[in-house]
């Protein structure tokens, strides 16, 4: 996410403001000029949003099926990989965490790619509690 960011910072700032090197610009003012958002809030925005679609299909639609749906077998040993549904949850945690940044709708706040757990949270729920997508879809 953030080379994704870089390279749409660096076009921004390149190709529409005319600012090159050594001339500097904050990512804020850059964003105010070109009445553009970060690419981690429009990335976040078209999830949810694709989100919100797919969970107002009807039940036998593919993406709703292909949503919910969960390898079967073992899983291979190490770090698991990531997986849209996983880090779609963990935005939608994150938003109702608040975390600060509630305004990642209008290009103001910032989600991070890897939100964190609150401090002292960490490894003390359940699995059963754990934030899943609802299984009622």
């Amino acid at each position: 996410m953030n080379k994704v960011s870089a390279f749409h910072n660096s076009c921004l700032r390149k190709l529409i403001c005319n600012i090159y090197w050594p001339n500097k610009i904050s990512k804020e003012n850059l964003y105010q000029i070109t009445r553009c958002m970060s690419m981690d809030l429009e990335i976040t925005k078209r999830q949810l949003r694709w989100l919100g679609h797919v969970l107002r299909m009807p039940q036998d639609r593919i993406p709703k099926v292909a949503l919910r749906w969960t390898p079967p077998g073992e899983r291979k040993h190490g770090r698991p990989k990531t997986i849209w549904r996983k880090t779609v949850e963990m935005k939608l945690i994150w938003i109702d965490m608040g975390g600060g940044h509630n305004d990642w709708q209008t290009g103001r706040g910032e989600i991070p790619s890897r939100p964190h757990a609150p401090l002292g949270a960490q490894g003390t729920e359940k699995k059963s509690e754990r934030a899943t997508i609802p299984s009622k879809f």
